[in-house]
């Protein structure tokens, strides 16, 4: 190469570095001077150019859910598709409100994430220094859920007259829900439909109604501006009453709207974006993450919880493990809901239990202990398996088969959610009436699994050892498992009888084990694989509350089979785990979040076993499985298909699944939650520079200009929020250093790399609402009163588990805390 191209490759490199850095040192540069406050406080993400639609920000509020630009529009729980044959999707309604302007030219774009508002600002020019302003706002209303609006604002600096032609687009057809026109007039029309093909057989199709605007030529004066209000508003058979009118219903709610904020004439006094802002604002309800120092992680931080938040809804909001803690430490309100997803699908869980070959059993082989009680029926309970992820029926929307069966540690996942949000607000009515229903058809489920003697019975004193039963291989043998030292769980002493909640630390077995065969872990590499380490240590966890629990669920749980090898100090995955390549965090999420009991020597094996065989490429797109020669009965899965629950969306801002027939994937390629789970790992033990190492790679899923997630840094689902659930915990649980626990909140901050303070604004903890900052020097604890989502405590009290030293905590104080301690913040009832 000659000597001045080398010299202009160098200056290419230079500018373009140079450009990185001013990206991050000027993020304002070339924006409207009235975003530049938000973006500051990392409130708002915005680009002078939009993304390809795949990787355009959404409109959603849990009930609609709108890519941006696209054609398709989404409502929460309604699928096509038989849920038997699959796989059932979520159904494509055409999108009444992707308005285009013609021939305008824009420039700047914007997700404002403090009003759960898109902007788009575009010009129409008209000669020299004159022009035409048009600003779009788009946003899922946080008032009324039925309703989405997209308004659009003409600044018309002319002296004449301007008129803008507003075109539709919509797109094909729906395959999914055919539409009829029932009504029409100048200004709206008013569709009906029904999705084609049913989930169940024993089902009807969901019924849609939909009432929208029609799009329209609109004129403003000269040297005046108006804003005019174009609104979709839809009404399903789901969330109305079998024999409602889904169409009127969507009519009634766009004439509501209409008749307080005008439409497609100038809109009225009334303002609504100003209404939404307020709205979104009291339901984040003060709460979050601040990063001080480090905008781009600050807004990093912002867009995951924001992504989150805009999928939930209090009537379908599933329940998965990496977003319940952030959820529930940060919003419990969305949190109970989430919860309540569960409770409201248990008939469905128990049928997708029954359609095992052979079924599982409900535990009527367990003595009848509870007959004491008002609630004794449950010896009478069908066994339930959960599923990953759960339409209005609690089926499947995702490829079914053996893959969604085996994947069974997501049903004792769903008991440690519903045990977190307990210990955050000590609601025992909820424990009694929400979570317990659930929580002991868990346990009779896992129970279900167990049955003395039918394998190979093994006296154990006087009583048959247990053993489980497996449809893939009934005639499964044992492995010799040397036992770690029990520690004794603790009992919560602010429940009341008849409840009974021991420690959430599962405990390894002490004398015997029972072993649980063909199952698939949190690793999708492999299928069909005996005690995986992580879903037993989930089962063991699953059996921790129940009402004065039989004593054969505490013998279960107890004696679980943890894999451990005592020379090398590693939990192998599972039997025969050979040191393969893995998909993701798997073992290695046993401290955390499952709170298993170790030490920090066998955490830190662990850790480096697992980070050093983690597939650096991530999860490529054939799913093709082979059986394993080494291992029979063991499936590798060579290709791996992208996750099938968390890589579709279970939010309505999660709607968009894979689409491209090929993925090319680079270095460090891996699903963000297991860098995640190693960052927090790693912070656990001390080990700053190794979790430094990894925690950028746990956001580096986010794409700009709007903070939108994918499952790898390259390619996979969009909108990935498992991957912000993952990432966000990394900040709250792990630099944060937040656990919750029966005997109190333990935190311990540690700043994460190049930030100069973060805060955990207003947590949410036995109807407090806490407040942690952390800076290099300083450490302050606030409490402050909270949402009334259970039990208020009565005082509070914070100890140094460094030093001893306690200190009470009034609320409304702050309190200076030494910055090196660890601390548990306790009530004293």
């Amino acid at each position: 190469m000659k000597p001045h191209s080398q010299q202009f490759l160098g200056l290419i490199l230079v500018a373009l570095l140079a450009s990185s850095a001013y990206a991050q040192e000027a993020p304002f540069e070339g924006a409207p001077s009235e975003w530049t406050e938000k973006i500051a406080r990392a409130g708002l993400l915005w680009g002078p150019t939009e993304p390809a639609v795949r990787l355009e920000t959404s409109v959603a509020n849990g009930y609609f859910g709108w890519v941006v630009a696209s054609n398709d529009l989404y409502i929460q729980g309604v699928f096509n598709g038989a849920a038997t044959k699959g796989p059932s999707h979520r159904a494509r309604v055409p999108s009444y409100l992707n308005l285009l302007l013609k021939d305008s030219e824009p420039y700047a774009s914007a997700i404002d994430m403090e009003c759960n508002a898109f902007y788009r600002r575009s010009r129409y020019s008209a000669g020299l220094f004159k022009h035409i302003d048009v600003e779009q706002t788009i946003f899922a209303s946080a008032i009324d859920m039925h309703i989405l609006v997209h308004l659009i604002t003409v600044n018309n600096t002319l002296d004449q007259t301007a008129t803008i032609e507003i075109q539709r687009s919509t797109g094909d057809a729906s395959k999914d829900i055919t539409f009829t026109s029932v009504a029409e007039n100048d200004d709206f029309e008013r569709y009906l439909g029904k999705t084609n093909i049913p989930e169940l057989a024993t089902s009807t199709s969901t019924a849609v109604g939909i009432a929208t605007s029609k799009p329209a030529v609109v004129k403003v004066p000269g040297q005046s501006s108006q804003t005019f209000a174009f609104v979709t508003a839809a009404c399903t058979s789901i969330d109305q009453p079998a024999t409602a009118d889904v169409s009127a219903c969507a009519q009634t709610h766009y004439q509501m709207w209409m008749a307080r904020y005008g439409g497609g004439a100038a809109v009225g006094k009334a303002n609504p974006l100003a209404d939404q802002c307020a709205a979104w604002r009291t339901r984040y309800a003060g709460s979050g993450i601040d990063v001080e120092g480090n905008l781009p992680l600050a807004q990093s931080v912002n867009s995951s919880y924001f992504y989150i938040m805009t999928s939930l809804n209090p009537d379908h909001a599933p329940t998965r493990r990496v977003d319940v803690p952030p959820v529930a430490y940060l919003s419990p309100v969305d949190a109970k809901a989430m919860m309540e997803y569960r409770y409201a699908r248990l008939q469905g869980a128990r049928l997708k239990a029954r359609s095992y070959d052979p079924p599982y059993r409900g535990p009527s082989s367990l003595p009848p202990t509870h007959t004491h009680t008002p609630r004794s029926d449950w010896l009478r309970v069908v066994d339930i398996w959960i599923p990953r992820s759960a339409p209005s029926r609690a089926r499947r929307p995702t490829p079914v088969g053996g893959h969604g069966q085996l994947e069974q540690h997501i049903t004792p996942d769903v008991a440690w959610a519903l045990m977190q949000y307990y210990l955050l607000t000590n609601d025992t009515d909820w424990l009694a009436e929400r979570a317990y229903p659930i929580l002991k058809e868990i346990g009779a489920w896992i129970a279900s699994r167990v049955t003395p003697c039918h394998c190979r019975p093994v006296r154990m004193g006087a009583a048959c050892q247990y053993c489980v039963e497996s449809a893939q291989n009934p005639h499964m043998h044992t492995t010799p498992h040397t036992p770690h030292t029990r520690t004794p769980r603790t009992p919560i002493q602010s429940i009341s009888p008849p409840f009974q909640v021991a420690d959430l630390t599962p405990h390894p077995p002490t004398h015997t084990h029972l072993p649980l065969s063909g199952v698939i872990p949190p690793d999708e590499y492999v299928e069909n694989v005996n005690n995986s380490a992580y879903t037993n240590a989930a089962m063991q966890a699953a059996h921790l509350v129940g009402e004065k629990p039989a004593p054969e669920w505490t013998t279960i749980a107890d004696n679980i089979y943890i894999p451990y090898d005592p020379t090398t100090m590693v939990h192998p995955e599972y039997d025969g785990y050979d040191g393969r390549q893995i998909k993701q965090a798997d073992v290695i999420m046993m401290p955390y979040p499952l709170g298993f009991d170790m030490s920090a020597a066998s955490r830190r094996a662990d850790l480096l076993r697992y980070v050093n065989v983690t597939d650096p490429k991530g999860p490529s797109q054939q799913g093709v499985r082979t059986p394993d020669t080494r291992h029979p009965g063991i499936t590798t899965r060579t290709d791996q298909t992208p996750p099938t629950g968390d890589s579709f969306a279970h939010g309505c801002s999660d709607i968009r699944a894979v689409s491209s027939t090929s993925l090319v994937f680079v270095l460090f390629s891996r699903p963000a939650m297991t860098f995640a789970m190693e960052t927090i790992g790693f912070i656990d033990l001390d080990d700053a520079e190794s979790a430094a190492r990894y925690f950028p790679q746990a956001y580096a899923n986010i794409h700009p200009p709007f903070g939108v997630w994918t499952e790898t840094p390259t390619d996979g689902a969009v909108n990935f929020i498992t991957g912000a659930g993952g990432f966000l915990q990394s900040m709250l649980n792990g630099y944060g250093g937040m656990r919750v626990r029966p005997t109190g909140m333990r935190f311990r901050p540690r700043l994460p790399p190049d930030t100069d303070a973060i805060t955990m604004r207003q947590v949410a903890y036995l109807g407090a609402a806490v407040t942690v900052r952390a800076t290099p020097k300083s450490l302050t604890l606030r409490l402050d009163k909270g949402l009334p989502v259970g039990p208020a405590c009565p005082a509070w009290q914070v100890t140094s588990t460094t030093t001893g030293t306690r200190v009470g905590v009034p609320l409304g104080t702050n309190v200076a805390l030494a910055p090196a301690d660890e601390y548990l913040l306790s009530c004293l009832w």
